[in-house]
């Protein structure tokens, strides 16, 4: 079967049949950037998106529940002080993305792909906990939650084509980028590279997306890259994105040496709080 060669150029070409990128994303992460971001300019940033400003707004007032605060929250710089800048930042970006995602896929509900993204975006988040490494929180968020963007693409591209793509790499327990680059001269670590530095992100973040397959190919062994890189292949083991999606691959041992990384029997508290919040994440915004 003859397949359509994929370029950068090809990629971008396209990229006007997909919903445009959220504002929203790039002012949450001017709010990471900026030292001197206020409270204020969050909550105004978050108070400009009804569907966000909602999300937060419940999550504050089951804080408050549980706190037994009898005022219910209705002010979005009030919910912000109770949960706290961190989480409203979670909130607004896996909303922000979920939708845009949704979008790009052309149907109601989370696949098990973005399903699998959350996992990833919470386990890199923990993970820089655990190990202690100074990476924006945010960041790791954004690149767990984008790293397979590039499948998004491919899925609206080559609606017919690429599903099929999925299930003889899990048929054949070959890796999908290898398919997917004799298939098209490229992968959609490539297309998710390209997408996201054509979104102008963080350079960190577009690395890391570019090697989460293979860290050893990156000129350098960033945090970010060997945190989303280990994210993906733990949230594969512990299928966060289903049984039936998660295929356990490669474990670079560089990028776990570059992490500092044990796998200990501390890791267990670890993998249980993955899970969780994973499960948690999804099931709130699946609400």
């Amino acid at each position: 079967m003859h397949y359509p060669t994929i370029t950068e150029e090809v990629v971008l070409a396209n990229a006007d049949a997909l919903p445009a990128f959220p504002k929203t994303v790039r002012r949450i992460l001017e709010t990471v950037d900026d030292p001197d971001s206020s409270m204020s300019v969050l909550a105004d940033v978050v108070g400009r998106d009804p569907a966000i400003a909602g999300r937060v707004l419940a999550l504050a007032n089951t804080a408050a529940s549980v706190s037994k605060r009898r005022d219910k929250v209705e002010d979005i710089y009030a919910a912000t002080a109770l949960v706290g800048m961190q989480q409203v930042r979670d909130v607004a970006l896996v909303c922000s993305l979920s939708k845009f995602v949704r979008e790009m896929e052309g149907q109601r509900g989370q696949s098990a792909v973005w399903c699998h993204s959350v996992g990833v975006g919470v386990c890199a988040q923990e993970l820089a906990v655990h190990t202690h490494h100074p990476v924006s929180s945010s960041h790791a968020l954004i690149a767990g939650l984008l790293h397979d963007i590039g499948q998004f693409w491919l899925m609206s591209f080559l609606p017919d084509i690429y599903p099929g793509f999925w299930k003889e790499s899990i048929r054949a327990g070959v890796e999908i980028t290898r398919l997917e680059k004799t298939a098209f001269g490229a992968s959609h670590a490539q297309i998710g590279d390209w997408l996201t530095r054509a979104w102008q992100l963080p350079w960190e973040i577009c690395d890391a997306i570019r090697w989460h397959h293979r860290p050893e190919g990156a000129t350098s062994m960033t945090p970010l890259i060997a945190l989303v890189h280990v994210a993906e292949v733990l949230s594969n083991a512990l299928e966060l994105g289903g049984a039936e999606s998660s295929k356990v691959g490669y474990l670079s041992p560089r990028a776990s040496e570059a992490l500092g990384i044990t796998w200990s029997d501390g890791v267990h508290t670890l993998f249980g709080r993955i899970e969780a919040r994973s499960r948690y994440v999804n099931d709130f915004f699946n609400q």
